[in-house]
């Protein structure tokens, strides 16, 4: 589409052409679109089943499943992006617009049939139809998966916290002095040295076990000092009282003699 510029702006248009020196141009505006371009798509999303559908009678387009969510239950019963809807429970999707089918999906609930075909590109003639219907699953496993998918997010999160830069994570604030990675930090070194200093819980229960044995053998060697110390004071307490006795007898032998001779 070509549009002109009025012919107000064109009659002031010869004063600018003189101070170009005379060149003659020819000043025109246009616009230009394809319908490519301005071509729209209409689609709704369906937060249960997690499928994005486009297309319908209004739009001149049969059903298309543009979108797939990975931990919807269209993705589960083996639903793709790209497939054509052929029918939704017993209706026929030809007819259907938009709005219709996701009236129809929203109805349907937890409980719907979806009649998909791939597509058609291939030489093939035959379509490949399936018939997707199952129980759905109880609230109870429901929110086992939600908790599944939000713990692993999470995890994923963590992973990546851990790959950026220390000083700049508040998650996991890190002591450091320098914001220069090249600077070591005296927190992480002391960290670091009492980590390898920390024992295990196995060493230390063979530490204790080594320890109570040193102590049962000090313990017995010191008794045992104790018991021979003991028996040797006895043994010359014997032989001094002995010795004391020898000497009294020999006292008394003497004073007897002195006095068998005296009379």
């Amino acid at each position: 589409m070509t549009t002109q510029i009025p012919e107000a702006v064109i009659r002031q248009l010869p004063e600018k052409r003189q101070l170009h020196g005379g060149f003659d141009i020819e000043y025109k505006l246009k616009y230009s679109g394809t319908v490519q371009t301005d071509k729209r798509t209409m689609s709704f999303v369906d937060n249960l089943w997690g499928i994005e559908v486009t297309g319908g009678a209004d739009q001149f387009e049969p059903l298309t499943i543009i979108a797939v969510r990975r931990v919807g239950l269209a993705r589960r019963a083996g639903i793709r992006v790209g497939d054509y809807i052929v029918k939704i429970n017993d209706t026929p999707a030809e007819g259907l617009t938009l709005l219709d089918a996701q009236l129809e999906i929203q109805e349907s609930g937890r409980h719907l049939k979806l009649f998909v075909k791939g597509d058609e590109d291939n030489d093939s003639e035959d379509e490949n139809v399936c018939d997707f219907y199952f129980k759905p699953l109880s609230s109870r496993d429901l929110d086992l998966l939600e908790w599944e998918r939000r713990r692993k997010k999470k995890r994923e999160l963590n992973m990546l916290l851990y790959q950026g830069f220390p000083w700049n994570d508040r998650r996991r604030p890190i002591y450091k002095e320098s914001n220069c990675y090249l600077v070591p930090s005296i927190v992480l070194v002391k960290r670091e040295r009492e980590i390898c200093m920390k024992a295990t819980k196995e060493e230390y229960m063979k530490n204790l076990h080594e320890l109570a044995a040193q102590k049962e053998e000090q313990e017995r060697l010191k008794k045992m000092e104790e018991e021979e110390s003991s028996e040797e004071f006895e043994a010359l307490a014997r032989e001094s009282t002995q010795q004391h006795e020898e000497s009294l007898q020999e006292e008394f032998s003497e004073i007897i003699k002195t006095t068998s001779s005296a009379e």
